[in-house]
């Protein structure tokens, strides 16, 4: 193994730390056996039943403070599921507590009629947000993207990112002109 190899192990070993850090902390402090959710995104998500709430609870957290207010803003504008928020100190989580909806995996093949319908409702979903206090913009994108790679500890990945950006500034006038014209949605 090379050195980039090791220290994305490293890496992952250490988030896997922290997550099972802050897995035992919520379920102590919710007083609830957690199940954590497995998907795609790059969040952490769990359910269980809570004997402080006295119903199954869904909590994400999150490391990016910035993440965690935009979903608790979307939410709070969209529905009444948030029950709770706070920071875990030792682990500097932000969790987000809210009422489960008790999804389900959809079983059958997804056909694309299905996909279709899916997207509308991503749409609306989207087009029912409001622009809220400190939500990126789609005009600060790059703004944002800066402020994203100044944050990573990674000097490799950092200085590689940094270059990247810098191809896209050249452009960006015409980006940020594409991104008017067609953007119509949070």
């Amino acid at each position: 193994m090379n050195q980039f190899e090791l220290r994305i192990i490293e890496s992952l070993k250490t988030k896997r730390d922290i997550h099972m850090e802050t897995k035992e902390i919520l379920q102590k402090k919710l007083k609830a056996n957690l199940t954590q959710i497995t998907h795609q995104s790059l969040n952490s998500t769990f359910f269980g039943y809570s004997e402080i709430y006295k119903q199954v609870i869904f909590i994400k957290f999150f490391s990016q403070e910035g993440k965690f207010l935009t979903e608790k803003a979307v939410n709070e504008q969209l529905n009444t599921r948030v029950l709770d928020t706070f920071v875990v100190k030792q682990t500097k989580q932000f969790v987000l507590v809210m009422k489960d909806l008790a999804p389900i995996d959809i079983k059958e093949r997804i056909t694309p009629d299905m996909a279709f319908d899916m997207g509308i409702e991503l749409s609306q979903f989207h087009q029912k947000v409001k622009p809220f206090s400190g939500i990126y913009l789609n005009n600060q994108l790059f703004e944002k993207a800066k402020f994203d790679i100044s944050s990573l500890q990674n000097e490799e990945i950092k200085s590689r990112l940094l270059q990247a950006l810098v191809l896209f500034t050249e452009q960006k006038a015409d980006i940020e002109e594409d991104i008017k014209a067609h953007a119509t949605t949070v």
